[in-house]
């Protein structure tokens, strides 16, 4: 059966909203009320395609319990659609006439409506035979368009409505095509990446929504600030940075009596404890270390990820070296003290590893790769923080070249010992 392949991207209208998510907070208090009284607080949330409804209600009742609130449970967050956000905005008058979904490249988008339904659209003369979804959680379920409550339905010639797992995330598509006279065909790819939209209910909410919110914003709470806007009286809208963080520049290295002294830099808006690089890996045409790596290391969630990290990492107190040898590992690096305040956040983390057979090591690693992970520990939690990739997708391991290591090494492996 031929197989081709789809290509969908980002919808043109989030691209000017990258760097932030957003929250809007509104109370049902007719008149302004005292810190202390009960209200019922609804928070609806913009953030990044693998948010899930359990990290929000995680992170909202760590928020609730440092501002010295109380609510009364449970507390629930719901997926809503694009279309239900976009009707907020227009509410608070922040609505700016862009088109909610950009349907080119691919075969699958998501339909601005209340609940999260997305469309398949095909040839009218085609028919949809079976669609295979694999999700983030559940793995691999099929879906046939049996009719009205189902899953996957015919709407009208070659367009049919999907309505996914809840709770879990789609990744990727394969859909089976048949057609009259032609033979079957499977259009397969990544699923569309569109920013998710959720509603947070605080029942009774008692205490102060100006404290709450000043939680959220202090780096050290949680992997990403969030900043809040007041708009009007009783309504608070705020730009939360849950959305991808962004490295501010590449590593650094440099080579002195036989030690590496490797730096990286934080990500904008949060406050890492450590970053973690594996280290070194090689990327040529018969010999593609990164992408393997990559792949094995990003299927593990943000608190599973630091969990397998720790495994095969060189802890601080260890004498950590690369010879030619030497298989790639984790390394922990610390905050370098001088880089910020006593009690941070730190602009810069550095570690010292010390270099054998440098001439070898150099003929076996003319350019240098490594994967880096950014955690955020608050001595409760730790989980790795979210950040980028090249193409703007969010990720918590970033694959990067040591810009310096060629020019270093070979310096390094020149010099008499």
């Amino acid at each position: 059966m031929p197989r081709h392949r789809f290509e969908p991207r980002l919808p043109a209208w989030s691209a000017g909203i990258v760097l932030f998510s957003s929250i809007a907070a509104i109370t049902l208090s007719p008149t302004p009320a005292s810190p202390q009284e009960p209200k019922n607080v609804y928070l609806v949330l913009k953030a990044d395609p693998t948010e899930t409804e359990e990290t929000i209600r995680k992170m909202l009742k760590k928020a609730i319990k440092l501002a010295a609130a109380t609510i009364d449970e449970p507390l629930t967050v719901k997926a809503v659609s694009p279309g239900f956000f976009e009707e907020f905005q227009a509410l608070v008058d922040k609505a700016g006439g862009a088109p909610l979904v950009d349907p080119k490249n691919g075969p699958i988008r998501l339909i601005p409506s209340r609940d999260v339904i997305y469309e398949i659209k095909l040839s009218p003369s085609q028919l949809l035979t079976e669609l295979r979804v694999t999700y983030s959680k559940g793995g691999l379920k099929k879906y046939n368009a049996k009719g009205e409550g189902t899953a996957l339905r015919l709407t009208a010639p070659g367009r049919y409505a999907f309505t996914p797992e809840a709770g879990d995330t789609p990744l990727k598509y394969e859909v089976d095509v048949a057609e009259l006279r032609k033979p079957n065909v499977t259009l397969d790819g990544v699923w569309p990446q569109e920013d998710r939209y959720f509603v947070a209910t605080l029942r009774n909410f008692r205490g102060s929504q100006k404290d709450l919110f000043d939680v959220f914003k202090k780096p050290g709470n949680f992997p990403n600030r969030i900043d809040v806007e007041k708009l009007q009286n009783d309504m608070v809208f705020a730009f939360a940075s849950l959305k991808a963080q962004v490295a501010l520049r590449k590593g650094k290295v440099r080579i002195s009596q036989n030690e590496l002294i490797l730096t990286m830099d934080t990500l904008r808006n949060t406050d890492p404890k450590r970053v973690w690089v594996y280290f070194p890996l090689r990327k040529e045409k018969d010999k593609d270390e990164v992408a393997a790596k990559l792949a094995e290391y990003r299927k593990y969630s943000a608190e599973q990820l630091v969990t397998e990290i720790r495994k095969t990492s060189v802890k601080l107190n260890e004498a950590g070296s690369i010879g030619p040898d030497d298989p790639p590992r984790w390394f922990e690096l610390p905050p370098r003290l001088d880089s910020g305040p006593p009690d941070g956040p730190y602009e810069e983390y550095q570690r010292t590893i010390r270099l054998a057979d440098i001439p070898k090591l150099a003929e076996k690693y003319p350019s240098a790769w490594f994967l880096v992970v950014w955690e955020f520990d608050d001595g409760t939690t730790q989980e790795a923080i979210r950040t980028a990739d090249e193409k703007g997708n969010p990720v918590y391991v970033l694959e990067q070249e040591l810009p310096d290591w060629s020019k270093e090494i070979k310096n390094a492996g020149a010099r008499k010992p």
